[in-house]
């Protein structure tokens, strides 16, 4: 029969599905109170379905786990107001960003990481040109940087299947993060549901990664 943690593991996706559908939907209508509510729900239910569908049985599991809570720990104090709620949930993420990173090259050091390094230097240059001048720059270096390292080092297993989807996961993240930041520096204003919907598409393939083989 099926086992339990398989039964677990599709109630959880049915979660993420159902949560990132009600988050999105209330984005588009501007419903700012159902997009609060559910914002700390998204990534939970993501990660914790993979994990059951693995029987948690992935390797540096306590990396994958800090990841995870501290990606939730960032959506929830990048909803509150103050600079401070802002400096903290922005290093949520980048060190969400770094234990993922960490676990990349411990579970597969290889010369793939230098080809990674290379071609995710590109986007990243020309984030930071978009970005020039702009007040608070260094931030969009700092953040910016973690993104990068999270992109390098998932060519880590190239070219696997997981290396595939964190490559993909790194690069929605890359993509939704630079849109917050465009809006910040005030070069471009991208619909938050979209802004949104990359970022839930980006864990998705992070998540996917985790899986062995």
């Amino acid at each position: 029969g099926i086992s339990f943690m398989r039964i677990l593991s599709l109630v959880l996706a049915l979660t993420a599905v159902l949560t990132s559908s009600i988050h999105l939907t209330a984005l588009v209508y501007r419903n700012d109170r159902a997009a609060r509510i559910t914002k700390p729900l998204l990534i939970p239910p993501i990660y914790g379905s993979v994990l059951c569908l693995t029987g948690f049985d992935v390797p540096y599991l306590g990396l994958v786990a800090a990841t995870a809570v501290l990606y939730t720990l960032g959506d929830i104090l990048l909803d509150r107001k103050g600079s401070l709620m802002f400096v903290l949930g922005s290093a949520s993420f980048i060190l969400g960003h770094l234990c993922l990173s960490a676990r990349n090259v411990l579970c597969s050091p290889s010369l793939w990481l230098i080809a990674g390094l290379v071609i995710a230097a590109v986007p990243y240059a020309l984030f930071l040109l978009r970005l020039r001048g702009k007040e608070n720059y260094w931030q969009y270096i700092l953040y910016g940087g973690a993104v990068y390292v999270l992109a390098a080092t998932s060519f880590a297993a190239f070219p696997s299947l997981s290396s595939s989807a964190a490559i993909a996961g790194a690069a929605l993240y890359g993509y939704s993060d630079s849109r917050i930041m465009f809006r910040m520096a005030k070069v471009r204003k991208t619909p938050g549901y979209i802004v949104m919907a990359t970022y839930i598409a980006a864990n998705v393939f992070l998540a996917i990664s985790l899986i062995p083989g």
